[in-house]
């Protein structure tokens, strides 16, 4: 009987976690579980067999963190002592054998994540395994060409994908839980789809009451609930029969394959497959999904966008925000560049990670008292998606609905031991939770708009960071600075190749010779050609002002017909001269 005829024939049982449970019956406190295969198969045999005493039809390999990167040599050693050990736990049962694969470390890239999977793969199909299951992935980087190439290779094997959901159904990459279950049921290579960890089963029954109707398998693990801290360990609590009956409730609600995830026992999956052999006694129960609606949120407004779609050349003019909590003297800069002609006001999010007022903040005092439409910058750095996710709410509620993504400077090298970026996605993981947002219907949508480096020395590759970021939502770029022809040729091939996409030109004006010297020396990507330099030397204040208004003219000009407008960056030592940049630049022709 394969897999799926078994699924044909009612509720599938998983097992529970491992890991925790392996710690709370044993005090293990390692952190790699699967060496566990090596040093101790008993201890592992008789987890395995608690759970078949308990009622599953199947248990998973002790093998979640099993790639290469994690185990090194000992890679082939420990899956091949994993699957020995489950199938003797296993012999004389009907249960299958899952071959575990848990996320991979970092954020891989495609190419690469199939790469890592296919290793594991191969491993487990030399072992003789051919049930699969990717949990606790927070995307879909490898996903699918590693379910291709399995049942490439074995046309009769199961795979499983299951992501992991906060409960708010949104991976740790920013991912929409609802939308990756929605777009992988149209995947050939894949039998069942659906969530387990992070969430406990009255935040997972949320969610997938929200799903549509689907062509896959819906598998649902959760955990048991949420933990507390105790003495540096996760410990979860104790409550089986309230588990058991919510997943039940996840089976009303469509759900076939079930189990549990982090802080769940053996008795918790006895507790289910009691309460699974009384509801087979019962009538079917027809599946019960009310929906979730997204919630009817106002149309916005936005005149910078909208200028953009009518074709009009648009000015951007970056300010930092102050690092003293006296603003007069930005809120003034401010005010002169939008007279001056500036369409936004562009607000660097602690620029080279020395910590300023906050950015998001600033733009909505600059849309309070100037009635101008800001572009505040996000960046990847110093925020988590929830610390993310509130910050939006905020922007969206004082109607601010451009948002630039970056990926943000790293933190000084002084400044390490005290203050750790938080780099747990990248800027198209967080246009993604952004786009994500409004589509949930959680915050009114969002116009993004992400970085270009037209100085990068592989531009290649910085195209495709582009693309992936189209992917994600954003619509419009701001480029780095053009100062030579490289960088002006690189934004011609952009333009040739973000179709669909508004690109704004870098203009920063050059102040002096000592300004010059130090971004050629001290600014990473920034070349200002050596006879520009040279223009500055021995020039007085009047001169340098006079320069800096010419030069960026004559930039400007170079590629106007490149550009759909302008993003000037605001020399913080002189404003003034960012003032003057901009109407020059409103006066163009």
């Amino acid at each position: 009987m394969t897999f799926l005829e078994r699924l044909d024939r009612g509720p599938f049982l998983m097992d529970g976690a491992f890991g925790t449970y392996c710690s709370r019956r044993q005090g293990f406190r390692g952190d790699r579980y699967e060496l566990l295969n090596l040093t101790d198969p008993k201890l592992v045999e008789d987890i395995h067999r608690e759970y078949l005493a308990a009622g599953c039809n199947a248990i998973k390999t002790n093998t979640f963190a099993a790639n290469r990167e994690s185990l090194g040599d000992k890679l082939e050693a420990v899956i091949s002592a994993a699957c020995a050990i489950a199938k003797a736990a296993a012999a004389g049962t009907d249960a299958r054998i899952f071959a575990d694969l848990g996320p991979l470390p970092g954020d891989p890239e495609h190419f690469w994540a199939f790469k890592a999977f296919r290793e594991v793969i191969d491993l487990f199909l030399e072992n003789g395994l051919t049930h699969f299951l990717f949990e606790t992935l927070d995307g879909p980087a490898g996903l699918q060409q590693a379910a291709a190439y399995i049942k490439g290779l074995c046309p009769q094997a199961t795979v499983i994908a299951s992501f992991a959901v906060s409960p708010d159904g949104f991976t740790r990459s920013g991912l929409s839980g609802r939308e990756l279950v929605v777009e992988l049921q149209e995947d050939e290579a894949l039998d069942a789809i659906g969530f387990n960890c992070v969430s406990g089963p009255h935040h997972l029954l949320q969610l997938i009451r929200t799903l549509p109707p689907l062509k896959k398998h819906l598998y649902v693990c959760p955990n048991e609930g949420y933990p507390t801290l105790e003495g540096g360990l996760a410990r979860f609590g104790d409550n089986p029969g309230y588990f058991a009956h919510v997943l039940m409730e996840i089976l009303d609600a469509g759900a076939d394959i079930i189990g549990g995830c982090c802080g769940t026992t053996p008795t918790h999956i006895r507790e289910i497959a009691k309460l699974l052999e009384e509801r087979a006694k019962r009538p079917p129960v027809p599946v019960n999904r009310p929906g979730v609606k997204p919630s009817a949120l106002p149309p916005i407004s936005s005149p910078l966008w909208e200028k953009l779609e009518r074709g009009e050349l648009v000015i951007a003019a970056e300010l930092d925000p102050p690092a003293v909590s006296d603003i007069r003297k930005f809120l003034k800069n401010a005010e002169n560049l939008v007279l001056a002609g500036a369409d936004t006001i562009t607000v660097a999010d602690c620029p080279v990670a020395r910590v300023k007022a906050d950015s998001s903040m600033m733009a909505a005092k600059l849309k309070r008292e100037l009635g101008l439409d800001p572009l505040p910058h996000m960046t990847c750095r110093d925020r988590n998606l929830n610390a993310a996710r509130a910050l939006l709410l905020g922007l969206s509620i004082e109607e601010i609905h451009n948002v630039l993504v970056v990926t943000g400077d790293p933190v000084q090298d002084a400044d390490r031991g005290e203050v750790k970026g938080v780099w747990s996605y990248s800027s198209a993981g967080l246009a993604s939770y952004v786009q994500a947002l409004s589509q949930e219907g959680m915050a009114a949508p969002f116009h993004i708009w992400g970085a270009l480096n037209v100085n990068a020395v592989n531009f290649d590759a910085e195209l495709q960071k582009a693309f992936r970021k189209m992917d994600c939502g954003v619509g419009a770029f701001l480029t780095q600075p053009v100062f030579t022809p490289q960088s002006m040729e690189n934004l011609r091939r952009a333009r040739k190749a973000l179709e669909g996409a508004y690109l704004l030109g870098g203009i920063l004006p050059v102040i002096s010779h000592r300004s010059a010297v130090y971004m050629n020396n001290e600014v990473a990507g920034i070349v200002i050609p050596r006879e520009v330099v040279d223009r500055y030397e021995n020039a007085d204040k009047e001169q340098c002002r006079r320069l800096a208004i010419e030069h960026s003219l004559a930039l400007a000009r170079e590629i106007r017909d490149t550009v759909d407008g302008f993003y000037v960056i605001t020399p913080g030592a002189r404003p003034g001269i960012g003032v003057d940049v901009v109407k020059a630049l409103r006066e163009l022709k």
